[in-house]
């Protein structure tokens, strides 16, 4: 009996370190931004089970930055969670919204992303994407039934958070040049 439990426990271990060296290669394939690499490190790995959820936000997070939505296709295809969040509770959609990914915001809106879904400060992606002074992400993320009057956990809406940080000195003003016509889309 006690063989056959070592036997397991070695089995295990080694089935645990080649899930890792999978998962390793498939990040580094994301942050490379190679499509070709990403498709054959998801046959060494998977994606779909429970315990993998919070990881499948850290991969759809990586693959975020690469504004790739193949890579993106690949991920979700292979059972990556599309509304799996950071311990903030932001989503891939909050992330795209906040590197105005317009590409990927349509395409996360297309695969069932909920656009009013909220951090957990209360922001939506339409909140993060206003705040980042991202104006064709407003436009996008409007269109797309955003709605502006969702208020945050301090009962304030997208529009009363603008017009505060726009009086505020602490935002550049590069960010803040944008937010007159922000401003204008949320009245």
């Amino acid at each position: 009996m006690k063989k056959q439990f070592t036997v397991t426990l070695v089995l295990l271990f080694i089935s645990l370190v080649n899930f890792a060296k999978a998962r390793t290669e498939l990040i580094k394939a994301i942050k490379h931004d190679n499509l070709a690499q990403v498709q054959e490190a998801l046959k060494k790995s998977t994606l779909a089970t429970q315990d993998q959820k919070e990881k499948d936000e850290a991969l759809l997070q990586a693959a975020l930055y690469t504004d790739n939505p193949a890579i993106l296709k690949v991920l979700l295809d292979a059972g990556a969670d599309l509304q799996a969040h950071d311990a903030s509770g932001m989503t891939p959609l909050h992330q795209a919204a906040a590197y105005e990914h317009n590409q990927i915001i349509k395409y996360l809106l297309e695969k069932g992303a909920l656009v009013n879904i909220q951090d957990k400060q209360g922001h939506t992606p339409l909140f993060i994407a206003a705040a980042g002074g991202n104006v064709d992400s407003v436009k996008l993320l409007l269109s797309k039934g955003a709605d502006k009057n969702i208020k945050d956990v301090q009962g304030k809406t997208v529009l009363t958070v603008i017009q505060e940080v726009y009086k505020s000195p602490e935002f550049s003003q590069a960010t803040k040049s944008s937010f007159p016509e922000i401003i204008k889309l949320l009245k």
